[in-house]
């Protein structure tokens, strides 16, 4: 096998474990469905976004295999246990099927 096969076969694998995220405070849906297009151009492993935009990510990867991903107290990890638990529960009934929660370091 010459080294532009084996180059492009180590490529296509390293793509299969990338999360393509967004996690600026404000996206628009264009941006989003752009992120959901390149995740499916290159078979990414998932897409992480805002909570917000979880219905629309759904949408965009409907019938993909690609993981839908979103977080959890970003990005200090300031909110209660409890409210993070409803958080949590609620973004999996919306279809997140990866979910990064930010652990509080300390308390006062």
């Amino acid at each position: 096998m010459n080294i532009y096969k084996k180059t492009l076969k180590v490529k296509k694998m390293l793509e299969s474990y990338i999360d393509d995220t967004y996690l600026q405070p404000i996206a628009d849906a264009q941006l989003i469905e752009r992120l959901c297009e390149e995740a499916k151009t290159y078979k990414f492993a998932s897409v992480c976004v805002h909570p917000y935009c979880l219905p629309l990510v759904c949408r965009q990867l409907q019938y993909t295999n690609i993981g839908i991903g979103t977080v959890i107290g970003f990005p200090f990890g300031a909110n209660l246990s409890q409210t993070k638990i409803m958080e949590a529960r609620h973004v999996i009934s919306v279809g997140a099927t990866e979910v990064d929660m930010v652990l509080t370091s300390s308390s006062p």
